[in-house]
């Protein structure tokens, strides 16, 4: 976040219409200055990089702890999650600095990419626990 406010305060970020046809228009936020947008774009990115590099770091070394916890065993789950973000983030990442896409499609492929690293992630991390819940449920039975 603190990438994020020098950016806001160094180049303050301006409303600029985009013209898709004669009746279509939509409004994009720029930065003033054009070459302070690209450095806090990669800021932002090798930050989130860095955090992401440190979270799979985390995930390989807490893999040993279901060995001895299979009780609370996530490391997979964790896992899976940590990857299918990164690929999200690459596919929206991708998206974003494409300059041949227009507004919609960057928009709904965004979209699309969060929605779905968040769902998988949640699903992947709380269906085993649900289904094991379930199971003991009806062990008990």
């Amino acid at each position: 976040q603190i990438i994020l406010i020098i950016g806001l305060v160094v180049s303050q970020p301006l409303p600029r219409r985009i013209d898709v046809s004669f009746s279509t228009h939509y409004w994009e936020c720029h930065a003033s200055r054009n070459d302070t947008e690209i450095v806090f774009l990669v800021l932002s990115a090798i930050y989130a990089a860095a955090m992401l590099l440190f979270a799979t770091f985390l995930a390989y070394k807490t893999r040993a702890a279901g060995q001895r916890y299979s009780h609370y065993s996530e490391t997979k789950q964790m896992g899976l999650s940590v990857y299918n973000i990164l690929f999200s983030a690459l596919i929206g990442f991708a998206i974003l600095v494409n300059p041949l896409a227009d507004f919609y499609t960057k928009y709904y492929i965004v979209v699309i990419a969060i929605l779905w690293a968040t769902t998988f992630s949640l699903l992947a991390l709380f269906l085993p626990k649900v289904q094991a819940f379930i199971k003991q449920q009806r062990k008990e039975r």
